[in-house]
């Protein structure tokens, strides 16, 4: 399931979309694409439980994979606190069990000067993430690769990453950010039987 961040709609998956094997959903959020909201009145249950319904209506056998951006990082966890059929579950009926192992809040202080891009994301919140969803070794895919952080997270924290980013003046500026070190991907891409 692939999910668009605010200012986007499902549309934005679309050179992507092209080179997927295999079933995928690209749903739009409240207020986005086919799905018109007032976006001043979306809450975040709105956004959650639109997925959860894309979800639910997605007829596929297959384990479902959530891929995000932007706002989408907010919604995601959410919809994937639920079992796989996600019925009944959504952010307003979670109970706490104890076994969440990352704050709902995390702090990081943000880059003020410096900056590749206007999104760019706090590479200590990424290593948080990333050490909490992908096993050590594993890979991380970021189809909107932006400033490279994901990559630079994904290497300080022993996994690899495969970035992708449309924007050539970005690709650059990512790979001169990436040359302070070598991501060695070794014999992670070979298939695993």
């Amino acid at each position: 399931m692939l999910v668009h961040g605010g200012g986007h709609d499902a549309r934005c998956w679309a050179p992507l979309t092209g080179h997927l094997d295999g079933p995928f959903l690209a749903a739009d959020l409240p207020g986005c694409g086919t799905r018109p909201a007032d976006l001043s009145q979306v809450t975040l249950d709105d956004l959650v439980l639109a997925a959860v319904a894309d979800l639910d209506d997605f007829d596929t056998a297959e384990k479902v994979v959530l891929i995000g951006h932007s706002m989408a990082g907010i919604t995601i966890p959410a919809v994937a606190a639920g079992p796989s059929t996600h019925s009944g579950y959504g952010p307003s009926t979670w109970v706490e069990t104890g076994t969440r192992l990352v704050e709902s809040v995390l702090n990081a202080p943000k880059n003020r000067s410096g900056s590749i891009n206007p999104t760019e994301k706090p590479v200590s919140v990424l290593e948080l993430l990333i050490s909490y969803a992908c096993p050590p070794g594993g890979i991380v895919l970021d189809v909107f690769a932006g400033s490279g952080s994901t990559a630079v997270a994904a290497r300080h924290t022993g996994r690899s990453a495969v970035l992708i980013e449309k924007r050539e003046e970005q690709c650059e500026s990512t790979a001169r950010r990436l040359a302070q070190g070598v991501l060695d991907l070794g014999d992670s891409l070979q298939p695993r039987h």
